[in-house]
């Protein structure tokens, strides 16, 4: 349906074909671009009535003191400081746990075992050491439920022997 809108001239069909170097048409002309000079921002190219190209240098003027263009600078300066201070941290850290001892203490002081946690220290594995640590804490988790359910039971126990003692009297 659009060939013939596209091509339907064949002679002007072959010579764009031809000059743009798109022979034989295939996928081909869709992974290859025709090249282009690429000038920077601060060069401007036009063309006379000769067609030459001349080439007019500008100053660089940027507004980055007022207007939506300062506040994205301001985020972009904003992420880079962030991300700087991500480098640094991780640097500082991985100099303190130099040897493999020290970086299974600090994981050990660890207060929650997330995959966070262990990307944020350095630490990319699920080991022994990370399954004794579930462990430990599963195991605190267990006992401070056991310990709050029998303070419930003893303040039954307590208001249930009160209660007695009250209909008693």
């Amino acid at each position: 349906m659009a060939f013939p809108k596209s091509f339907g001239n064949q002679e002007n069909a072959r010579k764009a074909i031809a000059s743009r170097g798109w022979n034989p048409l295939n996928y081909k002309i869709l992974t290859t671009l025709p090249e282009k000079e690429v000038y920077d921002l601060t060069t401007e190219v036009s063309k006379d009535k000769t067609g030459t190209a001349t080439t007019i240098t500008m100053p660089l003027s940027l507004n980055i003191s007022s207007g939506t263009g300062s506040y994205y600078l301001d985020k972009l300066i904003e992420e880079e400081q962030k991300q700087e201070g991500r480098k640094r941290k991780f640097e500082s850290l991985k100099l303190e746990q130099d040897t493999k001892e020290k970086k299974i203490e600090h994981i050990k002081t660890l207060t929650k075992v997330s995959s966070a946690f262990l990307a944020a220290n350095n630490h990319y594995t699920l080991d022994e050491n990370i399954l004794e640590i579930v462990i430990q804490k599963e195991a605190a988790d267990i006992a401070a439920r056991k310990a709050t359910e029998e303070r419930k039971r003893a303040a039954e126990t307590k208001q249930a022997e009160s209660l007695k003692k009250a209909l008693e009297k």
